[in-house]
C-alpha cells in the first residue's frame, strides 16, 4: 500500500492511496487493486470532513469485479 498526503492550506488537504495484490497465492484472487483519492477540510481543532472517490478491481479468473463510487467521511483527531 502507498499513500501520499498534501496539506494545501491550514484547512484544506488532499490524500491519494493505492494498493495492489492477489498473485494467486492460496485462495486469493489473481489480481486485486484499488485507488482512493480524498479532499479534506478542517472544521476545527479536532474535526475534519473528507470527500473522495474509490476504484476497486478484483480479478478471480472466472469472475471480474469492478466497482467505483463516492466516499464521505468524518475524522476526529485527539
Amino acid at each position: 500500500m502507498a499513500r501520499v498526503r498534501a496539506q494545501l492550506t491550514d484547512d484544506i488537504g488532499l490524500a491519494v492511496s493505492g494498493d495492489w495484490g492477489g498473485w494467486d497465492i492460496g485462495s486469493s484472487s489473481h489480481e486485486t487493486w484499488s485507488v482512493t483519492g480524498f479532499a479534506m477540510y478542517r472544521l476545527g481543532e479536532h474535526w475534519d470532513l473528507s470527500a473522495g472517490w474509490r476504484k476497486l478491481s478484483i480479478d478471480r479468473g472466472d469472475v471480474d469485479l469492478d466497482m467505483s463510487g463516492p466516499l464521505l467521511g468524518a475524522i476526529c483527531n485527539f
